[in-house]
């Protein structure tokens, strides 16, 4: 059985939680108010000053759409099973329907 390290585990997360943030192109900032979090705790999980609950770790992967797994190794990410199972099931994004160039954008109601 592997022993691990509780401190070397947090700054760990802490590393590939910026790697995430970076991949994402997201800063603390903005990493904060997706998860109606302070910036302040996103720089000590980052740091690995911050001893993460299960809690949150489901909102870290949440909020980058990743399995929690993926908060613990590095590589390429893969998308939440309920995040890419709604994708498939919900059609075209609006965002994704290109309107054609000239027309005005059609109105609701």
């Amino acid at each position: 059985m592997a022993a691990y390290e509780p401190r070397e585990l947090l700054r760990s997360v802490g590393r590939r939680v910026r790697e995430l943030r970076a991949e994402h192109g997201l800063t603390q900032n903005e990493l904060a108010m997706r998860m109606k979090s302070a910036t302040q705790w996103v720089q000590t999980v980052e740091r690995g000053s911050e001893n993460l609950t299960l809690y949150s770790l489901a909102r870290l992967a949440n909020g980058f759409e990743v399995s929690i797994e993926a908060l613990f190794s590095s590589g390429p990410t893969v998308s939440t099973p309920s995040k890419a199972k709604a994708a498939s099931t919900r059609g075209p994004r609006a965002s994704s329907v290109k309107r054609q160039p000239g027309r005005p954008k059609a109105k609701n109601g």
